[in-house]
């Protein structure tokens, strides 16, 4: 969506999309996912790289650091940005290893890669589980 000022809700409308939460959301968005019944979880990771970094390498992942990991179950507009530090790394991996069917765009050759390699460096299981489908 281009032109949002958060502060000016006739640019948004009803954009209900959460990018500074605390411990407590994380928690209560994680909680939303494993009683959802299922729901599908899209999530994308940003990067510092992410704005000139084509998301399309098929290596190179070892040193690639994520800034901030997007999770949504609604319509557009809606979501959760959760910053890549401290316990939200952990909440981050509890979600993607929720039965919950997950998508993301490019996920398969770039952002599951980078969080396995991001779990390693920091000793997290940040694998998906469930079905999880590559968006075009």
């Amino acid at each position: 969506m281009w032109d949002v000022v958060p502060t000016d809700r006739s640019t948004h409308g009803t954009l209900t999309y959460n990018t500074h939460p605390s411990l407590d959301d994380a928690l209560a968005f994680r909680d939303q996912v494993y009683a959802s019944g299922g729901a599908v979880v899209s999530f994308d990771i940003e990067n510092a790289e992410s704005r000139s970094l084509d998301e399309n390498p098929r290596e190179g992942f070892a040193d690639t650091h994520i800034e901030f990991i997007q999770f949504t179950m609604g319509p557009n507009g809606s979501g959760v940005a959760f910053p890549w530090e401290g316990r939200y790394r952990e909440i981050a991996g509890d979600i993607l290893r929720s039965p919950n069917t997950k998508c993301g765009h490019n996920t398969w050759l770039f952002d599951q890669r980078v969080l396995k390699a991001a779990g390693a460096r920091k000793g997290l299981d940040l694998n998906c589980r469930g079905s999880v489908h590559d968006t075009p």
